[in-house]
C-alpha cells in the first residue's frame, strides 16, 4: 500500500537528503500504526477526552 504525507506535513527548508530522510520516517510511522495491536481509539473518544483536557485548562487559566 502506498501511502504519500499530506503536503503540509513535509519540510519547509531541507536538503533532498533532510526531505528523504523525513520521508522514510514518516512512512515508518504510518506503517507502523496500520501494523499496531494496539486497541483503536475512536475519533469521538478523542475528541471527547480533548475537550475535557481543553475545559480543565481553559478553567485553570480563569482561575489564575
Amino acid at each position: 500500500m502506498a501511502i504519500k504525507p499530506p503536503l503540509s506535513t513535509l519540510p519547509v527548508v531541507g536538503s533532498a537528503e533532510q526531505t528523504e530522510s523525513y520521508d522514510r520516517w514518516y512512512r515508518a510511522k504510518v506503517e507502523s500504526a496500520i501494523n499496531s495491536e494496539q486497541p483503536r481509539i475512536s475519533h469521538e473518544q478523542v475528541m471527547t477526552e480533548m475537550q475535557t483536557r481543553l475545559a480543565a485548562k481553559k478553567k485553570l487559566r480563569k482561575m489564575g
